[in-house]
């Protein structure tokens, strides 16, 4: 089964429009079509932007819908201890949290809607695309 790691930017666009790529990524994740690979830092920065109150109040987002992604995230992917100290994306630091979660969860894609690690293209063998690339390579 392939492993995957989503980016912050696709869970939380999949999270609050039900329409397009991201949504369908999620589901198809929650219905097994791919392993998830994710780490706490990750988990951290989507409960985070979407615990934000007035993007809460614009998408009519409850905290029990946050906490039930979250505790999906948890419990059906495959949680790493992101313990490598990697500095790959050097206009953005802080997305080198994605790219550890890659390494040490054995994935072989990255999807992403952020364009410092699209750039990339790839990172030791590990595919970076777009949730539209992603949906193509499942033939959807």
């Amino acid at each position: 089964m392939r492993r995957v790691v989503l980016d912050t930017s696709v869970i939380v666009s999949g999270t609050l429009i039900d329409a397009g790529h991201p949504a369908k990524i999620l589901d198809w994740w929650q219905n097994g079509l791919f392993a998830l690979v994710t780490s706490e830092a990750i988990m951290e920065e989507v409960k985070e932007v979407l615990n934000d109150p007035e993007l809460r109040e614009e998408y009519q987002l409850t905290r029990a819908k946050v906490g039930t992604l979250l505790n999906l995230m948890r419990h059906h992917s495959i949680l790493v201890p992101a313990e490598l100290d990697l500095a790959v994306v050097e206009r953005d630091p802080g997305d080198d949290k994605i790219i550890v979660a890659a390494v040490e969860g054995g994935a072989d894609t990255i999807v992403s809607g952020d364009g410092d690690l699209l750039d990339l293209k790839a990172y030791q063998g590990i595919k970076i695309v777009t949730p539209t690339e992603f949906a193509k390579s499942l033939n959807f």
